[in-house]
């Protein structure tokens, strides 16, 4: 059996591998990295950038036909997918709701290290069993599960059933605790 061998020319550095992005820090309550709750609406608008945003108005009562916890009102939902991140907010009074990660995977972790992409009982295990659980049923067969945690301001929403990262942290948001 024969070896390969990587040959390289002297004086000729390899190429260095892309850095990772800088971890943002999700803290329950206050903010993911730069991006503070404290900052409002149009704070939080102008840091993360207007023009990338895309904006929906979503009747929640609708939102949560299928779920174990309704709710009610209506909120104006940011979202900026090159960055992986969404805000709602109250769509009346602008007042901001949830500040979310999302995705497979990202530069998110929380304060006590959970990040997208981590199963579902990691949270529990690092956060306990003191959360709200809202459980709902989506279209095509996918159910989500919510776990928040009302006292601290953190949630975690995980996906079910056909999809690549069942039972896996897909959403992690924060809000002022209380809120919900």
């Amino acid at each position: 059996m024969a070896a390969a061998v990587l040959l390289v020319a002297p004086g000729r550095a390899q190429p260095e591998p892309p850095a990772p992005p800088p971890l943002l820090q999700v803290e329950p309550g206050q903010g993911i990295g730069p991006f503070r709750l404290q900052l409002g609406l149009q704070g939080l608008l102008a840091l993360l950038g207007r023009a990338e945003a895309e904006r929906a108005v979503v009747d929640m009562e609708e939102a949560t036909w299928g779920c174990t916890v309704r709710a009610t009102g209506r909120v104006v939902r940011f979202t900026w997918r090159a960055k992986g991140l969404w805000l709602t907010a109250d769509a009346d009074t602008g007042s901001v709701r949830v500040l979310a990660g999302f995705g497979p995977s990202g530069p998110f972790l929380t304060d006590r290290g959970v990040r997208l992409g981590d199963p579902l009982e990691k949270v529990q295990r690092r956060y306990g069993g003191g959360a709200q659980r809202v459980d709902c049923q989506l279209p095509r067969g996918v159910r989500a599960t919510i776990l928040r945690y009302r006292e601290l301001g953190v949630q975690f929403v995980a996906f079910h059933g056909p999809t690549p990262y069942a039972g896996r942290v897909f959403e992690l948001g924060v809000f002022r605790p209380g809120l919900f």
